[in-house]
């Protein structure tokens, strides 16, 4: 199987879904219900990859999670981490960054799996890659993009590729034009876009984005300090904030800090102190040592 998704496939990709919208007898609503609720099980909930947080947050299908942090805030290193973990949990997953090559990203993500932090052997780098075979799709293009090509993009990977949880890395690299209130509005029928996508086709679609230029430093973030209109912030399900610890004086510290700023079901407003390894390992601050890939291929952070 192909693991590298083009712009040419997408672009020659017609989607099976409508998304027109149906009404439907109290009899099919409340199967619908039962479905859903069944479906809540170990095959269908994704977690974060710390124990701490499994209880407060899960992945659910049909949502849209944004993640917020400021420039070299470890965003794209963070969410790749979490995304491969995820895939190891047993989940297609597929990573559309359009600010890193995709042999950078494989290669961090490879550097986690296998605990080291200099470099990885060929031989390492087929191990990971035959063990994710079929799990872990990359999405190879490079540069701004357009609303159309993203929606192309989501449809082929979750029709063609089945994938659960579909990357797109970041807000900033998609052409709204110039114009400040038009921009404003086409983000919010584009996060609108998304959430319907994600409904139609069942996954989870994870957005990075970035903070607004502030006007004065501040160590504390929240979501209204997310780029772009407050639709951005408003029709999201979900949204992480990750913010870099500028104080750390202490090894002890973390060197992140993930923010719980909202989600669709559930208490908000948590906060959580991550380390930061060498390898690109993201870790709670409690573990002393890196994982190594039996743990992680386990997925044993359940």
């Amino acid at each position: 199987m192909e693991l590298i998704v083009t712009k040419e496939q997408i672009q020659n990709y017609h989607h099976v879904n409508k998304f027109g919208g149906k009404i439907v007898d109290i009899s099919r609503a409340a199967a619908e219900a039962k479905k859903r609720k069944s479906e809540k099980d170990y095959l269908n909930i994704g977690y974060l990859p710390f124990l701490k947080t499994h209880e407060i947050f899960k992945f659910r299908r049909s949502e849209v999670t944004l993640w917020a942090g400021e420039t070299k805030s470890f965003k794209s290193m963070f969410t790749g981490f979490m995304l491969m973990h995820l895939s190891l949990q047993g989940f297609k997953t597929v990573n559309g960054s359009f600010e890193m090559p995709i042999d950078k990203t494989f290669e961090r993500q490879c550097k986690a799996y296998h605990g080291m932090h200099e470099y990885t052997s060929d031989e390492q780098k087929d191990e990971l890659a035959e063990r994710l075979s079929g799990q872990l799709f990359y999405y190879n293009q490079v540069g701004t993009v357009s609303e159309s090509d993203i929606y192309s993009y989501i449809d082929f990977c979750a029709e063609k590729l089945e994938c659960v949880h579909i990357m797109v890395d970041s807000l900033m690299m998609i052409n709204f034009g110039v114009d400040r209130n038009a921009k404003y509005e086409r983000q919010k029928n584009f996060i609108a876009e998304l959430s319907a996508r994600a409904k139609a086709h069942n996954v989870h679609i994870h957005l990075v984005t970035h903070f607004r230029k502030p006007e004065k430093h501040t160590n504390k973030k929240s979501i209204y300090d997310v780029s772009g209109g407050s639709e951005v912030v408003n029709l999201c399900d979900n949204i992480f904030i990750i913010q870099k610890n500028e104080t750390k004086q202490d090894l002890t510290e973390p060197d992140i800090f993930l923010s719980l700023g909202a989600q669709r079901e559930g208490k908000e407003h948590w906060h959580w102190g991550i380390k930061h390894k060498e390898n690109h390992q993201f870790l709670d601050c409690n573990d002393s040592m890196s994982w190594n890939k039996e743990g992680l291929s386990r997925g044993s952070f359940r």
